[in-house]
């Protein structure tokens, strides 16, 4: 294991390993004691508004300066500023207030009561109360592959989407361990500015992809990504500030120690990351929300937007737990 890696592990398990603040909370969720702590204390707060700010500050700012350099080929340079700031401030809006309901609308996702899927409700509910939170709003996607997602703003407006597969294919163990996994990015407050740089992402999706199915359709993606380079690379830059990989090691030693048995997070690893079934409505803009990464697309910003540390990492960490 490289120095990077074992530093990258200790800080993860030191994080999560803090003793809780005030009252704790108890569940027999899948005959596992889990004891949990209050949500995010406002030092870590205010370190995910200062990620959302700067984000969105990167982004206005290089979507003016995109809008100014195209104006200035035109002879307009202060015309094309105003345009890029309104254009991209507008999006900014737009994906501020609502990103989380575009983003399980572009995943296809569809809310589940407790009478269709009770597992998954039974274990979200004893999760949610042992970390101390409000209990998420239930998604499944329609999807054959194994892996899961969170979106929100905070606690209080939060939801876990599921894949059909997820809910199939783990067993109740490693399922409430990926969950765990889920709710921890909710609780410890990172869920909002990642909810936040997928959603502003959105649009980038066909340049990233490059699914665009007929030579002229790539020929297409393939002019607008070298048109749009200068932003694009901003937007991962930004994106890549706000959702570090830590986040993911975070939340692994988080959730073993939230469920109190590391082994089954490391079992869900292994089933999610095993060869099968792809991700059909995942894209490169999406996919630092999931809990696996899923497979990408070959271009630029498919590569700078993976926000996953390797498995072989998130298994030794877990390993040394």
């Amino acid at each position: 294991m490289s120095a990077v890696t074992r530093s990258r592990a200790r800080g993860a398990v030191a994080s999560a390993a803090r003793p809780p603040r005030g009252p704790t909370a108890s569940s027999a969720s899948g005959g596992v004691a889990l004891i949990g702590r209050p949500a995010t204390d406002e030092g870590a707060k205010a370190l995910n508004r200062r990620r959302a700010l700067a984000l969105v500050a990167g982004i206005v700012g290089a979507g003016g300066a995109v809008g100014a350099a195209l104006g200035a080929l035109l002879g307009r340079p202060v015309f094309g500023l105003l345009v890029g700031l309104v254009l991209v401030g507008a999006w900014t809006g737009v994906a501020s207030a609502f990103g989380d309901r575009l983003l399980l609308a572009a995943a296809g996702a569809r809310p589940v009561v407790s009478a269709e899927a009770p597992r998954l409700h039974n274990l979200l509910d004893g999760l949610a109360a042992a970390a101390g939170i409000p209990v998420p709003r239930a998604f499944v996607l329609p999807e054959g592959a194994p892996n899961a997602f969170s979106v929100g703003r905070g606690p209080e407006r939060a939801a876990v989407a599921v894949t059909e597969g997820l809910l199939t294919r783990l067993n109740r163990i490693e399922l409430e361990a990926v969950l765990a996994h889920e709710l921890v990015h909710i609780r410890d407050g990172d869920v909002g500015p990642a909810t936040l740089a997928a959603a502003l992402a959105l649009p980038a999706r066909p340049a990233a992809d490059r699914r665009w199915g007929p030579a002229r359709g790539r020929a297409r993606a393939r002019a607008a990504g070298w048109v749009l380079a200068p932003l694009l690379a901003a937007v991962a830059l930004a994106i890549r500030l706000a959702v570090p990989v830590e986040r993911e090691l975070r939340a692994d030693a988080a959730a073993a120690l939230l469920v109190r048995y590391p082994p089954g997070l490391s079992a869900a690893l292994r089933r999610v990351a095993a060869p099968g079934p792809v991700l059909e409505r995942a894209s490169a803009a999406t996919a630092l929300l999931w809990f696996a990464p899923p497979e990408l697309g070959t271009g630029r910003l498919a590569r700078w937007l993976r926000a996953h540390p390797p498995l072989a990492e998130r298994l030794r960490l877990l390993a040394e737990m």
